[in-house]
């Protein structure tokens, strides 16, 4: 018989031959998706706009994280009832209101089969709603999207709290309620339908284009690694119980898949040079480096973390000045560090300058 170090690993190799995003087709109909909609018609919303420079004086478009939405949240707590994004409590909308909807997500994950780092073995229901962390609806307007980003990280949170899955339903039909807000998981752009379901892991990377016109709406639901109050119970119980066991091995296989994405992402010479696919992932090659610099940096691989800045700034430089002169920049703000007596920052500049610019800086 296996250990259970051996089944975990079993398992593990498993879980990697099962695709990153799943769609399951139709699976809610114009009505109930009109139904989602009300679910959440009275909920307090906010806009969620965001622009933020990722790395230091590279300005433009590539350079910025991006995000524009209207949202709408609806927290469970323990106790079954529902709070939104701002901790109120709902007055005229219940925990059980979702049921009908998670048992139809459940029926589906139960015959299509399950996406991966799916944190059950086999979805009922009951099952389901133990791991919901939270539910959303996103509202992408005119001029509304997500630039490429990643939603979790294989470190953040504590075990419980390890967000592992993302159920979509988009509730909107594409060429007629909008146009654009196109979604795309790693190379893989999806064609969906109102209804569909799409599974997906989202520590990988993804992008929703912006939308054009109209109003694009879909349904979220995020599951994390184990019960929200029934850790012990899971430990005894018959879903996956290595993962409880080998919480080590889990961080492993999230943040190896999440490098293999940005892989997937970034060398692309395999693509077609004119396919605007590749033109595009080519366009945003130095936010997608800054992603998985900023990856190695969470996981503790601060040299691999440096080397990949370092290629988002030759990456970003059209010619050999532009790369002297971010060099150069750096080099200054290691000079204000060293008058500031933070020697460890003033090292850390003065190194970067001289990976981007060896010939001018290397003596650095």
């Amino acid at each position: 018989a296996l250990s259970r170090k051996s089944l975990a690993i079993v398992a593990m190799l498993e879980e990697l031959l099962k695709p990153r995003v799943q769609i399951y087709e139709s699976l809610f109909s114009a009505a109930e998706c009109q139904q989602i909609i009300s679910l959440f018609k009275n909920a307090p919303s906010r806009d969620h706009n965001s622009k933020k420079l990722l790395v230091p004086h590279l300005q433009g478009t590539p350079f910025y994280f991006r995000r524009r939405v209207q949202r709408v949240n609806w927290y469970e707590s323990d106790a079954g009832g529902l709070r939104d994004s701002l901790g109120e409590a709902s007055t005229n909308l219940h925990a059980q209101d979702f049921d009908w909807i998670f048992a139809k997500m459940a029926s589906a994950l139960a015959h299509k089969g399950l996406p991966r780092f799916f944190p059950l073995a086999n979805a009922s229901s009951s099952s389901l709603r133990a791991y919901v962390a939270y539910t959303i609806v996103h509202r992408f307007r005119e001029n509304e999207g997500f630039a490429w980003h990643v939603d979790s990280r294989a470190d953040e949170g504590d075990p419980p709290q390890t967000l592992l899955t993302h159920l979509n339903v988009l509730l909107s039909q594409p060429a007629i309620d909008f146009s654009g807000g196109n979604v795309q998981l790693g190379r893989a752009q999806l064609n969906l339908s109102r209804g569909d379901m799409f599974a997906y892991t989202p520590h990988a990377p993804h992008t929703v284009s912006w939308v054009t016109s109209g109003q694009r709406v879909v349904f979220v639901v995020g599951l994390v690694s184990l019960p929200r109050n029934s850790i012990e119970e899971h430990t005894r119980g018959s879903a996956w119980p290595f993962r409880s066991s080998y919480p080590a091995t889990w961080a492993v296989e999230l943040s190896a898949d999440a490098e293999a994405a940005y892989t997937e992402l970034l060398e692309i010479n395999d693509m077609d040079a004119t396919d605007p696919a590749y033109l595009a992932l080519y366009e945003n090659r130095p936010k997608l480096m800054t992603m998985l610099a900023e990856h190695y940096e969470l996981a503790g691989r601060q040299s691999e973390a440096r080397a990949t800045y370092c290629r988002v700034y030759q990456t970003a430089a059209s010619t050999d000045a532009d790369a002297q002169g971010y060099a150069a920049k750096l080099l200054e703000e290691g000079v204000a560090a060293m008058e500031l007596e933070d020697q460890a920052l003033a090292e850390h500049y003065a190194s970067m300058a001289a990976c981007i610019h060896p010939a001018t800086f290397g003596t650095y």
